[in-house]
């Protein structure tokens, strides 16, 4: 092989190890990127493991059902064993709806006619003159209706500390006559559960082994790709250092020429 004949295959043959260079940076960054998805994959399923609902149990089917402030602080929304709860914020305001808030401030014989129907029934008036009293002592504080009936509202922002539960307790008050006393909503009541969602469980976990089966094989051709690069990568170094040889060879040669 003659010295320019060298030369030109010792470029070419760089040239090409440039690339498979190049080309296995890229495949390496393209595993960093795979790597991730896989870390967001495994956080998402390990987020819906931990992810729980309140449920509150209804007297009339003895069923937990998904708890909402709505359903927790409105007459008969579940019929919970005659309990009345309230739902406040930091302040100690009372959570209510738009339209509870609306009626309040007509005074209390508007607002028990706004709640407790016509002719007027007796527990609802006993519940909403609870209510109007409450508000009347701490204030209240609107949410939305679509937060009211949010199951994942509620329990987030019973969770963050947003709001508090408090709830009838008949041994409690200044006589013992009964009072509204705050509660652990994870423990301090029998007809509240905090449950993990079986449907939303499953929905991630089907979503979860379809990404990493497809993470899986993404990363299996990228590593035969590697395999394939290396293997080349290694068959043109020595190529490399074997053209390199022959220049030499070829250079010595030329001085010795020269010299003679």
């Amino acid at each position: 092989m003659g010295m320019s004949a060298s030369q030109s295959r010792l470029l070419s043959l760089t040239a090409r190890l440039s690339d498979l260079e190049l080309s296995a940076q890229n495949i390496s960054n393209s595993k960093i990127r795979l790597a991730d998805q896989s870390e967001q994959a495994s956080k998402a399923y390990l987020d819906a493991l931990d992810k729980e609902k309140l449920t509150v149990i209804s007297s009339d089917t003895l069923q937990y059902i998904d708890a909402t402030a709505h359903n927790l602080t409105t007459y008969n929304a579940v019929s919970t064993l005659d309990k009345q709860r309230f739902l406040k914020d930091f302040s100690g305001r009372v959570v209510v709806g738009q339209n509870v808030a609306s009626a309040y401030g007509g005074g209390l014989s508007s607002f028990l006619a706004t709640f407790a129907g016509t002719p007027p029934d007796a527990g609802a008036v006993a519940y909403y003159t609870n209510v109007y009293n409450e508000i009347a002592a701490g204030g209240y504080n609107v949410a939305s209706n679509s937060n009211l009936n949010d199951t994942e509202w509620l329990y987030q922002q019973l969770k963050s500390g947003n709001i508090f539960l408090s709830e009838w307790d008949s041994t409690s008050g200044p006589d013992g006559a009964g009072d509204f006393i705050d509660v652990s909503w994870t423990s301090g009541d029998a007809t509240l559960q905090t449950k993990s969602d079986p449907i939303v469980l499953a929905k991630t976990q089907a979503q979860y082994e379809v990404t990493m089966a497809s993470i899986q094989s993404k990363d299996k051709r990228f590593d035969m790709e590697l395999q394939t690069i290396n293997t080349e990568h290694s068959a043109i170094q020595t190529e490399i250092d074997s053209v390199k040889k022959v220049i030499d060879k070829n250079i010595q040669r030329s001085f010795k020429s020269f010299d003679a």
